[in-house]
């Protein structure tokens, strides 16, 4: 179930952080914090966000960051909440 939630937990804040909406997105972190996703087991959202390996010879699909995403569209007060 955890998995789950951490999914849904991330398309949130992707789409959060592109619309700019600074609410919502605090709205998430805090239920993430809330439910244990930032414990050490599902490291939320460092080990979620981490950066790509390779594998096989093969890099990992890289996976959307509410951080890029926030610098593309120039969003510092997102840039701040998501530090």
């Amino acid at each position: 179930m955890p998995k789950k939630i951490l999914a849904v937990v991330r398309t949130r804040l992707c789409y959060a952080t592109r619309r700019g909406d600074l609410q919502e997105m605090r709205e998430i972190l805090d239920y993430a914090q809330a439910r244990g996703l930032t414990d050490s087991e599902y490291g939320f959202p460092r080990k979620v966000y981490a950066p790509p390996q390779i594998k096989f010879k093969f890099f990992a699909k890289t996976r959307r960051n509410p951080v890029h995403v926030a610098a593309y569209h120039g969003n510092i007060r997102a840039l701040e909440l998501l530090e």
